[in-house]
């Protein structure tokens, strides 16, 4: 059986978080020039902590 940790739980459900964050504000409010790289930026770190929680795993 896997054991999870706390800051590998808390490490998806954020980066789950911000991913359906950012989507639902594009698909709502579409996604002006001006906001590309912040919502780039933000869906890298989303990736990071995702992966994170799939590599921390024991």
């Amino acid at each position: 059986m896997v054991k999870i940790n706390k800051s590998v739980k808390i490490s998806y459900w954020i980066g789950i978080f911000i991913v359906f964050v950012t989507h639902l504000y594009m698909l709502g409010y579409g996604m002006p020039a001006d906001q590309i790289v912040g919502h780039s930026i933000l869906n890298l770190v989303a990736g990071c902590l995702l992966a994170y929680s799939w590599f921390g795993r024991k």
